[in-house]
């Protein structure tokens, strides 16, 4: 399959001239159509029928709010390198990874007794510290791969790649990990484009970049990917959703952090019974479990080959509520593809704290209003005037732009001390309370405010694709007739117009074909070549083109054609005429190929 991949150009390694780069990968233009159709496919499967706001953000992100975000301090895996003999240290490791894949061969081994076993499989070296992996490297004597060569320490490794903005470079800036932290500091523009109501969910798909340590397994593990996440902002209070009726009956193969711990195989469980029982802890979480489970499948991925593993406690992030991912089978393995989170109000409140701005959403409260006494920083401008002259807006904007949580630290300092410090963009001042004093206000609470939670669903669309090459490649039982059978929608062209001949006579039907199938917004690949028909079908076969149009001598008279459709070889006569407009039902799936057999007389040709 890989060899077909990189062969017809889906997919190949960057620079290759250059002898490439580990992690980057080019998109020939097969691969280009297939991925482009799968993030069509996510786009009206998610933001088209849910009522996502799609946002486009910048790749390029200042360090404040990956600061803010966490990622500049503890986006890390940790890195072992090779001890030579000299001064040089050989080639790096994620050690996680390293011990992982060392772990894997023990449990092959017949010769490990099966308590060792029973022990290996309950570490779990991604979440451990550089301590707890150092120990598990002199324990097991894990040397580098392929060599007796000890391992370093292991040393945190940040994985963003590191840039600056403009000329002075002194912005600095990432390429950003995820595309998250875009759709986050624009809560509020999207809480006003939705009528500052909640619910809502806003959808991105973009780049991401990841500087790996050690990129491996082809696609799946790269430093530059397709990422398609949605931030679906709720009330802390209130995690329901109001399609989960919809889904509640249906049954998923969940893999409960329980089961994991037992070594027991993942249940097949409905979402009504895991939320109820909370083993998925809210309606929103389990809504997008449904509506993953249903998207891979449309991609063509086997039911079979889908499960949900539910993050250990081990492995959540510490902002995390609840966490399960979404894993395919392939050759590699169950590689995760998909992550459904719960980051609870997290992301919201440190982006918040550190830009000063109001990232709140309001709930209007139903009954008698009520008085709520407040404390509010009423600050003297003509006193700031005279000692700060032209700092005064600044410093008085800062003051009334202040969040709930630093004006309680200015209201303790200001009564205890009779000062408060502040932090401007060029220095820091101390305001005595002459200039800002804590005044106590009493006004009718009409509404709470609160920072929304968010339930991420995040998908690694270069993952899935991958996944789905592997699903859809098949082979025949003829010697080297390998073809891709992708569903219909995700085709990198939909039909191939093959002419019997070059005969100049065949150009104006294959221009009026091609001309309808266009017009339906079907792409098309003529191939007029020499080569017999056979040797033509074998070709569009292997690329995937699930439709193939043979125009002969025959239409010249009555302007019929033969269609083929790709997995059974079967064809059909019918009206060139209409060829497009079934081609389109067939790939909205609102026609099949058996209901076309039914309607349009069989064609029988020895070189199908």
């Amino acid at each position: 399959m890989e060899d077909l991949l990189k062969r017809r150009f889906f997919v190949r390694p960057s620079f290759e001239i250059y002898e490439g780069v580990s992690g980057l990968y080019d998109y020939g233009p097969p691969g280009c159509s297939v991925k482009r159709a799968l993030e069509t496919a996510w786009r009206r499967h998610f933001v088209h029928e849910e009522d996502m706001l799609e946002v486009e953000c910048t790749n390029l992100t200042p360090e404040a709010c990956l600061k803010a975000s966490g990622h500049a301090d503890r986006f890390t895996d940790f890195l072992v390198k090779e001890v030579g003999t000299g001064p040089e240290e050989g080639k790096s490791y994620r050690a996680d990874k390293l011990i992982e894949d060392f772990f894997q061969a023990k449990l092959a081994d017949p010769k490990v007794a099966s308590e060792e076993k029973r022990k290996i499989r309950e570490i779990n070296p991604a979440s451990m510290s550089a301590e707890q992996l150092h120990k598990l490297i002199c324990e097991y004597a894990i040397t580098a791969p392929g060599t007796a060569k000890p391992l370093s320490f292991p040393q945190p490794f940040n994985l963003m790649f590191e840039t600056s903005i403009g000329p002075t470079r002194k912005l600095k800036a990432f390429l950003r990990p995820e595309t998250a932290q875009g759709i986050f500091v624009n809560f509020r523009n999207l809480y006003e484009q939705n009528g500052c109501k909640l619910p809502f969910a806003a959808a991105q798909i973009g780049t991401g970049f990841r500087n790996e340590i050690s990129p491996r397994d082809g696609l799946l593990r790269v430093r530059e990917f397709t990422m398609a996440e949605i931030e679906h902002f709720v009330n802390p209070k209130e995690k329901t959703h109001s399609k989960f009726s919809a889904v509640k009956d249906m049954k998923l193969p969940l893999w409960s952090k329980t089961d994991q711990a037992k070594n027991s195989d993942p249940q097949w469980i409905s979402l009504d019974s895991a939320v109820s029982s909370g083993l998925v802890s809210n309606q929103t979480i389990g809504y997008y479990l449904a509506r993953t489970s249903l998207f891979l499948q449309t991609c063509g991925i086997s039911p079979d080959c889908i499960r949900f593993r539910q993050h250990l406690d081990t492995e959540m992030a510490h902002y995390a509520k609840d966490c399960w991912d979404a894993e395919i089978f392939t050759s590699y393995g169950w590689v995760e593809c998909v992550g459904i989170a719960d980051r609870h109000c997290y992301d919201l409140k440190q982006h918040a704290l550190a830009s000063k701005k109001n990232l709140y959403a309001a709930e209007r409260l139903s009954g008698e209003k009520k008085a709520e006494e407040v404390t509010v920083l009423k600050a003297n401008k003509g006193k700031i005037g005279t000692v700060f002259k032209g700092l005064t807006q600044e410093i008085l904007k800062i003051v009334e732009e202040m969040t709930e949580e630093q004006k309680a630290v200015a209201v303790k300092d200001l009564t205890e001390t009779g000062k408060m410090q502040l932090k401007l963009s060029s220095q820091d001042v101390i305001l005595t309370s002459e200039m800002v004093s804590p005044l106590k206000v009493a006004f009718p609470v009409t509404q709470t405010l609160f920072h929304p939670s968010v339930i991420e669903p995040s998908f690694g669309i270069s993952r899935i694709l991958y996944a789905v090459f592997e699903h859809v490649f098949n082979r025949r039982a003829e010697p080297g007739r390998n073809f891709l059978h992708f569903p219909v929608h995700l085709a990198p062209i939909h039909c191939s117009l093959l002419p019997l001949s070059n005969h100049p006579q065949f150009t104006p039907l294959i221009t009026q074909l091609r001309r309808q199938l266009l017009d339906y917004e079907l792409a098309t690949e003529t191939d007029s070549s020499s080569v017999s028909i056979g040797r033509r079908y074998a070709r569009t076969d292997e690329v995937g083109i699930p439709f193939a149009c043979t125009i002969d001598f025959q239409s010249l008279q009555d302007h019929t054609v033969t269609l083929r459709e790709l997995s059974t070889m079967r064809q059909v006569r019918m009206p060139l005429s209409l060829v497009s407009q079934e081609i389109a039902e067939l790939a909205k799936g609102r026609q099949s190929w058996q209901g076309l057999e039914r309607l349009y007389p069989a064609f029988t040709r020895a070189d199908t």
